[in-house]
C-alpha cells in the first residue's frame, strides 16, 4: 500500500467522488488541499473540510505549481483543462478516486462494467447475482452513485480484502486508470458518442 502519511495531495473538484477521496486521504494522513471553481462561499462542505484540516483553494496557476506526491481528478473535470496538463507537464502523476481506492486497499474481487449505455442496469443485476452468492461480502458503487472511496472507508477495505466489488465505471472514471485491474471487466456496448 502507498503511504501518504504527511504526503501532499492535491484533490481537483469535489461533488461526492472528491469528498469521498478527500476523507480517505484525511484518515491516510495526507497533507490535502482542495482546487475548487466554487467560490469559498458556495461550498457547503467547506465547515467538514476546514475541520478536518483541509485547505481548500480556487484554481489560480500558482496552486498548480506547488509540489504535490498527487492529484486526485474529479471525473467531471475534463483532462485537457490548462491546469491539468500543467500537473501532468510538471510530473505529477493525476488518478482517478477509483485508482485511489485501489492503491490503498486490501486485495479484493473487482468487476468493472463500462459501456455507452445500461451500465446501471447491468451493474446491479451483477451485483445482485454476485451477492445472492456472498450476501455480506458484496458492494455496489461507482459511477452509479457511491464513490468506491467512501466504501473502503465503510468497510474498511485497508485491513479487509475478499470483497466482490461491482463497479459502474464512466468513460471519465477510465481515463486516468494506470494500476487498476479488475479480475472481470466488462464493455457493454459502444455507441457513437463513446467511439
Amino acid at each position: 500500500m502507498t503511504d501518504f502519511n504527511g504526503k501532499k495531495v492535491l484533490v481537483l473538484g469535489l461533488a461526492r467522488s472528491g469528498m469521498a477521496a478527500v476523507k480517505l486521504l484525511h484518515r491516510l494522513g495526507a497533507e490535502v488541499t482542495v482546487s475548487q471553481k466554487r467560490a469559498l462561499s458556495d461550498i457547503a462542505e467547506l465547515p467538514e473540510l476546514e475541520k478536518m484540516g483541509v485547505r481548500v483553494v480556487n484554481q489560480t496557476e500558482e496552486v498548480f505549481r506547488e509540489d504535490f506526491f498527487l492529484a486526485v481528478k474529479n471525473p467531471g473535470i475534463n483532462g485537457k483543462l490548462w491546469f491539468v496538463k500543467l500537473l501532468r507537464e510538471r510530473g505529477i502523476p493525476v488518478i482517478t478516486e477509483i485508482e485511489l481506492a485501489f492503491m490503498v486497499s486490501s486485495p479484493q474481487h473487482y468487476v468493472a462494467i463500462t459501456g455507452s449505455n445500461g451500465k446501471t442496469t447491468a451493474s446491479t443485476l451483477t451485483y445482485e447475482i454476485i451477492k445472492a452468492q456472498h450476501p455480506d461480502k458484496t458492494l455496489l458503487c461507482g459511477n452509479i452513485g457511491i464513490a468506491l472511496c467512501e466504501m473502503v472507508l465503510q468497510y474498511d477495505l485497508i485491513s479487509n480484502g475478499g470483497y466482490y466489488i461491482v463497479l459502474e465505471i464512466s468513460n471519465f472514471q477510465l481515463v486516468d486508470i494506470v494500476d487498476f485491474r479488475p479480475e472481470t471487466a466488462v464493455i457493454i456496448n459502444l455507441a457513437a458518442d463513446h467511439l
